[in-house]
C-alpha cells in the first residue's frame, strides 16, 4: 500500500459501532481478532486471554451442608 493510499484509508470514517468495540477492547486490553487468532495469541504467550469475570471462581458448596 503506497502512503497516499494509507493515507487515505486512514481517514476514511469509522461506523460508531465499529469504534465503540474498538474503544472497549482497547479500555479492557483485550484483543480483538477472532476466536482462532486469540487462541493462538494465547498458545504463544502462554497467557491467557479470553475474557472472564474479575475475581476466583466461587466454591461449588457440598448439598449435604445446606
Amino acid at each position: 500500500m503506497s502512503g497516499d493510499h494509507y493515507q487515505h484509508y486512514c481517514k476514511q470514517d469509522v461506523a460508531v459501532s465499529e469504534n465503540i468495540f474498538i474503544s472497549e477492547r482497547l479500555e479492557s486490553n483485550r484483543l480483538t481478532g477472532s476466536n482462532k487468532f486469540i487462541d493462538e495469541i494465547e498458545r504463544r504467550t502462554g497467557v491467557r486471554l479470553e475474557y472472564a469475570k474479575p475475581g476466583r471462581p466461587r466454591k461449588e458448596q457440598d448439598k449435604a451442608y445446606k
